[in-house]
């Protein structure tokens, strides 16, 4: 009747499907359905580690050789990366064992790192030439010894050449025997020269190769006269 209750609260009627957006509380590692509709896609690499040529002996018999790799910042560069993650290792490739001239023929995609200079995070292909791919080259003296070992030495590849229209990195870098200032944790047996290793690197986002790449096109066709039909005009390269 006109002096009924009122309809029951909408505390009363269960809670909601679902909490909005902004009350998800994110899981590490993982994004909402709202925030990946938002967010650019993620600038990938394709990286291979080919193979190595001349590494060094260890006590005077053949290397157990594998290689980890990171994404550093380039000492030239002004800048720091972003996220602490980005420091850590990527991935490593397999062991081979007793050569020293190991082919892992290892492949991997990983994210191109975020680089900020003072308040300005630089996009790519810009910041190609603030980025390294750095390799650590490990001897492993047994399978028990995993994942431990004995530092060779490391390589460095610069992405810059991809400002230069070049689609991709590949050649052999030298790999240079550890210094007392090397980043990295593990006794030290290589002294001198300590080979080459072969790293292709290819950018995979579309974006960013067609940025890096040089666009040929042909020039436009002169306009016909506004007093002719056209037919006069003679077409190229068809």
């Amino acid at each position: 009747g006109a002096g009924g209750l009122p309809p029951p609260a909408a505390c009363d009627e269960g809670p909601p499907a679902a909490l909005p957006p902004e009350l998800v509380l994110p899981v590490p590692g993982y994004r909402t359905a709202a925030a990946a509709d938002s967010a650019p896609a993620a600038a990938m690499a394709e990286l291979s580690i080919v193979n190595a040529l001349h590494l060094p002996l260890v006590q005077r018999k053949y290397p157990n050789a594998f290689v980890s790799y990171t994404w550093q910042l380039d000492p030239q560069a002004d800048g720091r990366l972003l996220g602490a993650r980005l420091r850590e290792q990527l991935g490593r490739t397999d062991v081979i064992y007793r050569t020293t001239c190991p082919a892992w023929d290892h492949t991997a995609s990983a994210p191109l790192p975020l680089i900020l200079e003072g308040e300005r995070r630089l996009p790519y292909p810009e910041a190609f030439e603030a980025v390294l791919l750095q390799l650590y080259v490990w001897h492993l003296d047994s399978p028990a010894a995993a994942p431990d070992g004995t530092l060779l030495g490391s390589a460095s590849v610069r992405l810059s050449p991809l400002l230069s229209g070049f689609s991709e990195v590949d050649g052999y870098f030298h790999i240079l025997p550890p210094s007392a200032g090397t980043d990295v944790s593990g006794p030290v047996e290589a002294d001198g020269a300590s080979g080459q290793i072969r790293v292709k690197l290819r950018p995979c986002h579309a974006s960013f190769i067609l940025e890096t790449q040089p666009i040929i096109g042909k020039e436009p066709a002169p306009e016909a006269d506004a007093a002719g039909d056209g037919e006069d005009l003679v077409q190229t390269g068809a």
